[in-house]
């Protein structure tokens, strides 16, 4: 294996352990050790970015015995090499225009204590970067949220102060909205399974093979976007399955509600509404009835709202 796949796992790594020295060094020691490491940090994601360009592919990293989703594993790619080297050539910018502001609005006995949330916010950004699998992401996403809470409330100034607390609200509710876009999905999934006649160890599988191999990047990129509008396009598809085998005119509004919700959230989940729609069409001739005729009437209007 070359010896440039390792970078993404140092990069983490070295921001952990750099975290932990900043709190055994002064001040100014903290601030010259975060600049030089910064650069270090942008010097190896640009040798991991040179190497996937060179190839032509990705690679991953496997931390431990078992690869993703049952143990901790790495992804490397062009866009996970350029949002992490993006990231930190931004954050060396902030470190080196915010030293002159870090110096005058803290205590001297606190500077060092800025710069060990830094590097661990560092390291958790790193983290959600290369990781491939939902645990690691998960763990460092409140990590990230609890140093940039810290960083900003070190300074100890009540609009600050103020800052952070409205930023845990924020960022707990994104977590609490993540957590329920995640239990209402794979609770969708079981039922559409009992629809299909599938025996309870058959949807216990089809939940937990979902859990395991639903991709991480639809589950945390855009701001919690994915994985909450494709619980409402599961329960969309399942309101319209009870709909047409059992009727019910709730149901048929259900479905186009929970379909615009999908849609509001992130319009990619148009091609579940158009494949509802596909079969609500081909069971309205299969057996025709008014009921029947309101599905798709629905589902067009939930794709013009």
């Amino acid at each position: 294996m070359d010896f440039v796949r390792n970078f993404p796992l140092f990069s983490i790594v070295l921001s952990l352990f750099s975290g932990v020295l900043c709190t055994m060094l002064d001040g100014k020691k903290a601030e010259r050790y975060t600049t030089v490491y910064e650069l270090f940090l942008i010097a190896l994601n640009g040798a991991v970015l040179r190497y996937v360009l060179q190839t032509g592919e990705s690679f991953t990293y496997v931390m431990g015995e078992f690869p993703a989703p049952w143990g901790n594993e790495i992804r490397a790619g062009v866009l996970e090499a350029l949002l992490g080297l993006f990231f930190l050539m931004v954050l060396f910018c902030s470190v080196l225009a915010g030293r002159r502001f870090v110096r005058q609005d803290m205590d001297e006995s606190k500077i060092n204590l800025y710069y060990t949330l830094l590097n661990l916010l560092t390291a958790a950004m790193m983290a959600l970067i290369w990781t491939n699998d939902v645990f690691t992401g998960y763990v460092f996403l409140e990590i990230l949220t609890l140093t940039s809470c810290g960083i900003l409330i070190v300074r100890e100034i009540g609009r600050t102060t103020l800052a952070a607390v409205r930023y845990m609200i924020l960022n707990l509710l994104g977590s609490g909205l993540f957590l329920l876009g995640v239990v209402l999905l794979y609770r969708e999934l079981s039922e559409c399974c009992a629809l299909f006649g599938m025996s309870r160890g058959a949807q216990l599988g089809v939940v937990l093979l979902g859990i395991l191999f639903y991709p991480f990047w639809l589950y945390c990129s855009f701001v919690y976007g994915n994985v909450l509008g494709m619980a409402f396009s599961v329960l969309a598809m399942r309101l319209e399955l009870r709909f047409l085998r059992d009727g019910g005119l709730k149901r048929a509004f259900g479905a186009a509600g929970a379909a615009c919700l999908a849609l509001l959230l992130k319009s990619n989940y148009l091609i579940f509404v158009i494949g509802m729609l596909l079969t609500a069409l081909v069971e309205l001739l299969r057996r025709c009835s008014w009921q029947r005729c309101l599905l798709p009437l629905l589902l067009i209007g939930a794709l013009l709202f």
